[in-house]
């Protein structure tokens, strides 16, 4: 779903008279009559981790592939001056060469003592300020590093580099908005900056701007045309942007510039799959398990081909062999929960989602399809908790704050589902649910009886 500004309040009316137009397009439903509809009870996995570690890689080359669905973030360390660098003597040389070495072997610490003796020496050598933020910061010390890199920005206004590694630490924090403005000051400072652009794209992709990162990993592409990494990640982003045959382009792509890894199979799979080529998404999983057979990710993505194809009990058999060989393998607990689900086997299905969720407490997704199994059985103040926590780790999904707001309604508070149908529709316009909910309650037609709930994905 696209990101975008939330529209200027309009008076009811004039707002009620635009979703009746909106909604004239919705299915077979008439506005007038329509009942509320709950936007995709079932949120498919994503297999990988949304939120990537963050990794060092020199200025001038991309982050290393990791087995993630987003991209990686790429940090500028600079290196040492020269010894002919009159600006930087040989002793402050050794100890950034000391403090490199430390952080190479993940002694942070040691590596912060070290760039800061070079800092106190030279409050102005900007590789030893951006080398000691980036200690600070692989330590833990994101308010710490924070500090340093603004004060290294205040000797350096012109370095693009600080500001991509401030937006790192930014992104670490979970504040996507202050990454987002340091990174485009980078691209301000250095369009030609391939890391900037690649980082840009990787910040709008984990706030569901896929349109933006499409765009950023375009322009990364322009910079770096044979890096398999962009070409992965913009696959991803089109997969997400709902482009999936582009996206196999993409990871096709990758492949021929020299990617032949698991992950890689994995999103070919999972794109072979949303194009409705199940024996193309088999035949690619039996590459990967050629690669490794206990691969629990091939694993689970061999469950979701057969429940796909409608084979459950298959399913079952392949999420359980998954979670066999690994017991915190939440993703097969979730895909696990949603074969018991769509079996209406409800309390079998809570139950091991709860236990997903004692393993990843912040796992969006599986507070999502709690709500919808409590939705559908009717537990409606239940319903809204969960989608509520849903929301708080996924802030973004237009389709929760829809479904919130049906639990809601059916809860009889008109007023809280009406902000979640429209902050539904901020996120997404084109969300025909919201419009729809949103359409009855202006016209105080409240829902009557049980509603369907459909899967998305």
């Amino acid at each position: 779903m696209l990101y975008r500004k939330a529209r200027p309040k309009t008076a009811r009316k004039k707002e009620l008279i635009a979703l009746v137009r909106k909604t004239r397009s919705i299915g077979d439903q008439k506005p007038a009559v329509a009942a509320l509809v709950c936007a995709g009870s079932m949120l498919v996995l994503i297999i990988s981790a949304l939120c990537t570690p963050i990794v060092s890689a020199v200025e001038t080359k991309l982050a290393q592939a990791g087995q993630s669905n987003a991209g990686e973030f790429a940090e500028a360390e600079m290196r040492p001056a020269s010894p002919t660098d009159q600006s930087t003597s040989a002793s402050s040389n050794e100890l950034l060469r000391r403090g490199l070495d430390s952080m190479s072997k993940q002694m942070f610490e040691a590596a912060a003592r070290d760039f800061r003796e070079v800092v106190r020496r030279e409050p102005d050598n900007v590789a030893a300020s951006n080398n000691l933020a980036v200690a600070l910061k692989k330590g833990g010390q994101l308010e710490e590093a924070i500090e340093e890199y603004k004060k290294a920005i205040a000797l350096h206004p012109s370095r693009a580099e600080l500001y991509n590694n401030l937006a790192s630490t930014y992104l670490s924090q979970g504040d996507f908005e202050k990454a987002m403005k340091a990174l485009y000051q980078a691209i301000h400072l250095k369009p030609d900056y391939p890391n900037a652009r690649y980082n840009l794209a990787h910040v709008l992709y984990l706030t569901d701007n896929y349109e933006g990162a499409i765009e950023q990993y375009q322009e990364a592409l322009n910079l770096e045309p044979n890096s398999s990494i962009v070409h992965r990640d913009l696959g991803d982003a089109l997969r997400a942007h709902g482009q999936p045959k582009q996206a196999l382009i993409e990871f096709r792509n990758a492949q021929r510039l020299g990617d032949s890894s698991i992950p890689l199979l994995l999103r070919i799979s999972r794109t072979q799959k949303d194009l409705g080529d199940l024996a193309g998404a088999k035949e690619t999983l039996a590459q990967a398990l050629a690669k490794d057979e206990k691969n629990t990710e091939v694993i689970n993505m061999m469950g979701i081909i057969a429940w796909k194809g409608n084979h459950l009990q298959d399913a079952i058999a392949l999420f359980e062999r998954a979670l066999d060989l690994d017991p915190k393998f939440p993703q097969a607990r979730n895909n696990l929960g949603i074969v018991f689900y769509l079996l209406h086997r409800y309390e079998d299905a809570v139950a091991v989602w709860r236990q997903a969720l004692t393993i990843k407490p912040d796992y969006a997704e599986v507070h999502y399809n709690m709500g919808s199994a409590l939705l559908r059985a009717g537990l409606n103040k239940q319903a809204a908790e969960a989608y509520a926590e849903s929301i708080r780790f996924h802030p973004y999904d237009a389709k929760a704050h829809n479904n919130r707001g049906l639990a809601l309604a059916k809860m009889g508070d008109h007023k809280e589902a009406l902000a979640e149908w429209r902050k539904a529709l901020q996120l997404d316009p084109d969300l025909g649910a919201a419009h729809v909910n949103l359409g009855r309650a202006l016209m105080k037609d409240q829902p009557q009886g049980q509603e369907d709930i459909h899967e998305s994905g």
